[in-house]
């Protein structure tokens, strides 16, 4: 019984160790070095194998270091999550295995996953296999239980509206979209006619018959560039 003492501090020591391996790897992770949070995960999770948490960061940092195949593999190890299947989908997606994403998306969505969210990505998965209904549709529904500061399913409709030459539509999507953000403003960056008022629908059909331009909210980029090539293959 005299080494109960020792042992407990022992444990605590272990505890504290541990814990300092979980914190630093989350700091890491916030920090953009996802290489070296994976390390710091790995380490943790040698120590505690059943931290749930701690194994989706450590997939989450395979996805951002550019390691889709790791990432992949830890997702699908995680017993049925909803968030484990969407993240699942999110790198099916970006590994252009559509059909696959499409069904991890909606397991996700099954298992209680925020319904906006994932109908943004079937939105996406849609867009890549050139189903721009289906994919406008998704975008649509996305809107309908979206958060109040959300704009991810204005922005991506604003989007697809303009690839579709459906200019005024998209117009009002990005207006909805920059006020959903709080952005204050949204405009057409252009560089120096840029004057901070948002475009009218003909200055956006202007952009995409020359040079391409991008869509911005407040300071940060939130659109692909619209080209000319674009303009020309209208969704159908």
């Amino acid at each position: 019984m005299r080494f109960a003492p020792a042992l407990a501090v022992s444990m605590v020591i272990a505890a504290v160790v541990a814990q300092t391996a979980d914190e630093r790897a989350r700091e890491l992770y916030r920090r953009r070095e996802f290489s070296e949070a994976s390390k710091a995960l790995e380490e943790h999770l040698r120590a505690k194998p059943g931290d749930a948490a701690a194994r989706l960061l450590l997939g989450l940092s395979y996805q951002q270091s550019g390691d889709l195949p790791g990432a992949e593999a830890v997702f699908r190890a995680v017993p049925r999550r909803a968030d484990a299947r969407f993240y699942l989908a999110r790198v099916l997606y970006e590994r252009a295995r559509f059909a696959e994403a499409k069904a991890a998306a909606s397991d996700a969505r099954g298992l209680g996953y925020p319904a906006s969210r994932v109908m943004v990505l079937i939105g996406l998965i849609r867009l890549e296999q050139a189903r721009f209904g289906e994919s406008l549709a998704a975008f649509q529904q996305a809107q309908g239980s979206a958060q109040e500061n959300d704009a991810e399913p204005w922005i991506q409709a604003g989007k697809l509206l303009l690839k579709m030459g459906r200019t005024a539509e998209a117009v009002r999507s990005l207006e909805t979209a920059a006020a959903r953000a709080g952005a204050g403003r949204h405009r057409e960056c252009a560089g120096s006619g840029d004057d901070g008022h948002a475009p009218s629908a003909g200055a956006v059909r202007r952009s995409l018959g020359g040079v391409g331009r991008r869509v911005c909210f407040g300071e940060s980029w939130v659109g692909a560039t619209l080209s000319a090539r674009d303009d020309g293959r209208r969704a159908r």
